[in-house]
């Protein structure tokens, strides 16, 4: 078991911090081989048989399907505690009861005046940026240099300022943030755009400029195939396959009578998540009516909600007014030799902007993982609204210190049945892996053992690193949890 253990250590630990160093998982025997610093990622590329790795891997992912960032903290505290408790000879359920008070006084200390906690007031730019370069650091995969850090955090904080009262609402933020990919660029190229982007030819900047003297556009949004394809009609329109080519003939008529009938309606945009019939793009065309297939789920649905367009699926008139969708501006953007159209909403009183962040990198791998990321700092920030926490292992060298400073009474002996010399075993313990955890954000504090307190001190780097209080306190209570369950389940086999 200690052996497995420590293999799982040895592919989760390497990769946390911003020292951290990227990971390379093979999926399967002969699978491909994935590049990944997300935590999450590494979670879902893993593929553990053992139950105790099961045990570990489903709390982190719970701990990330809620609060987005720390899952690699979790998974290696967790671990860490478990080997340590493997290793002692003192009896498991002892561990488990002094896990239990050390987690206690861990989460006393965090919530009294320790000095790691501080306020943050959402007009503190400083500190949002902080918070967010802290993210982003951690993830070397993305591959950032200063410049690119410091642009796509300014970025990010704007952002996540337009979705302030969404995010206070506890809504997901990710409904008014959208992303679109562009690979070949540096990340500093990043641009945030107001509306939806959505990738077009350059054909449709003759069709944007005969419209920019209207005022507003309607928007028809289609969810099935415009392409004539027998699987996407309803059951009652029956066609005689055999020797008859219908493609040509009452499918294409009722895709053109589709059309007519949107072109009656004065719709402008025709967007379809599929394949149009080339002969209906065409006529849509000679009509003055703009049309975009292919289109993505996440773009289709984020064209539905910036324009308020219901899907259509059926080509097949009338179409209700209702259904449709209505933008405010349409407008044809050039981003490094690629096309876009922008889609600017119509703004209402009391309602929410939606905005897209154009995201740059250089090649597709780290293209992913920086939209990773970045979804991942636009959650984390509706956590850091009144509370951060210093980073940079503060947190933990702290705790670790408290922990060795606190003197059991012998009450607290006699409740949790064991002798002083037993608790001050299992604390030790347990403040070792909180040092190790410091110890991978700044490798060079445990090289420094000519200082008497290497714990205590911080260079001036690490003093402007910040964390969101509520994701490291439930990571931290979520790791020891853990730990104590994995404990459990061996003094239960043991026994």
């Amino acid at each position: 078991m200690e052996t497995a253990l420590r293999a799982l250590l040895k592919v989760i630990g390497p990769a946390r911090g911003p020292f951290g160093r990227i990971q390379a998982i093979q999926v399967g025997c002969h699978g491909n081989v994935v590049m990944t610093s997300s935590s999450r990622h590494t979670m879902n590329l893993l593929s553990l048989e053992n139950p105790y790795f099961k045990i570990i891997k489903s709390g982190t992912v719970g701990h990330l399907n809620n609060f987005h960032d720390g899952g690699l903290l979790v998974a290696t505290f967790a671990t860490k505690l478990v080997l340590a408790g493997l290793s002692s000879e003192i009896p498991r359920q002892l561990v488990i009861s002094v896990y239990a008070h050390a987690r206690s006084l861990c989460l006393e200390h965090l919530d009294g005046d320790s000095g790691m906690v501080v306020s943050l007031e959402l007009n503190d730019a400083e500190m949002m940026l902080n918070v967010v370069k802290s993210i982003l650091c951690s993830k070397p995969l993305c591959c950032l240099s200063p410049l690119s850090l410091q642009s796509l955090a300014l970025l990010l904080v704007k952002a996540y300022f337009t979705t302030l009262p969404i995010s206070l609402a506890h809504d997901s933020p990710l409904e008014r943030v959208r992303f679109t990919l562009l690979r070949g660029e540096e990340s500093d190229k990043s641009e945030l755009f107001d509306g939806v982007l959505l990738t077009t030819s350059p054909q449709s900047k003759q069709f944007v400029k005969t419209l920019q003297n209207m005022k507003k556009f309607t928007v028809a949004v289609f969810n099935i195939s415009l392409a004539g394809d027998a699987e996407d009609w309803p059951e009652r329109l029956t066609v005689d396959l055999l020797g008859y080519d219908f493609s040509d003939d009452g499918s294409f008529k009722s895709l053109i009578d589709c059309a007519d009938e949107l072109i009656r309606l004065g719709v402008n945009l025709v967007v379809c998540q599929k394949c149009i019939h080339p002969g209906m793009k065409s006529h849509l065309q000679s009509k003055g009516v703009l049309s975009i297939d292919r289109v993505s789920i996440q773009c289709i649905e984020a064209v539905g909600s910036v324009s308020g367009a219901s899907f259509l699926s059926d080509v097949h008139p009338p179409f209700p007014m209702t259904s449709f969708g209505r933008l405010e501006e349409i407008n044809y953007i050039i981003r490094h030799e690629k096309c876009f159209l922008q889609l600017k909403p119509p703004m209402s009183a009391g309602e929410m902007p939606i905005n897209t962040i154009l995201l740059c990198a250089s090649n597709e791998t780290s293209l992913d993982e920086l939209k990773s990321t970045c979804e991942q700092t636009i959650c984390t920030l509706t956590h850091v609204v009144t509370k951060a926490i210093r980073g940079g292992g503060w947190m933990e060298r702290q705790l670790a210190d408290h922990l060795r400073c606190s003197k059991p009474d012998n009450d607290i002996l006699h409740k949790l049945r064991l002798t002083k010399s037993q608790y001050g075993t299992i604390i030790e313990r347990f403040a070792q892996c909180l040092d190790a955890l410091a110890v991978q954000l700044d490798p060079l504090d445990g090289m420094l053992t000519d200082r008497p307190h290497p714990r205590n001190s911080t260079n001036a780097e690490q003093a402007s690193v910040f964390d969101s209080y509520v994701v490291k306190l439930n990571a931290l209570s979520t790791a020891i949890e853990i730990a104590i369950a994995c404990l459990r389940v061996t003094n239960v086999i043991s026994e």
